[in-house]
């Protein structure tokens, strides 16, 4: 029968010298980690600003069903439909029409009722705190509704 034999050294790893890697690796991690913090906060903000364009994109449709005519009415409300600041939406109400679901001018014949739908563009710049390889700083978003 074979018995295994205690070493008396369990701090082997320590008495070689070898417990400086830990501070090593410590260092590391904590001059990443600020880094990885900052990502994270620049990716909620996309997240929140993407939520909220849509948002305001919403709130002007919702101003096109009561007033599909008055583009500045709809235009007010995608501004102010969301906690984004004010100077940084932009936003643009563009009518078109179609006929037998092929576009058409509003104003031209057809043989069934000519469909007109409004369409909102929304956009927002959205600031990083970061340089990032793939996003261009500031990130912009956009939203497109029709109805």
């Amino acid at each position: 029968m074979m018995h295994r034999r205690k070493t008396e050294n369990t701090h082997r790893y320590q008495a070689h010298g070898e417990g400086g890697m830990a501070i090593i690796e410590m260092a590391v991690i904590l001059a990443i980690f600020p880094f990885v913090v900052m990502a994270l906060a620049d990716f909620g903000s996309i997240i929140d600003a993407s939520v909220q364009l849509g948002n305001a994109v919403r709130a002007g449709m919702e101003a096109t069903l009561k007033q599909p005519d008055n583009t500045d009415a709809i235009l007010y409300f995608v501004k102010r439909g969301s906690a984004l600041p004010e100077a940084g939406v932009g936003a643009a109400a563009t009518t078109f029409c179609e006929c037998n679901r092929a576009a058409a001018a509003c104003s031209a014949p057809c043989g069934s009722p000519i469909a007109v739908f409004v369409r909102i563009d929304a956009t927002y710049a959205v600031p990083l705190s970061l340089k990032y390889p793939l996003l261009a700083n500031p990130y912009w978003l956009s939203k497109t509704l029709a109805v």
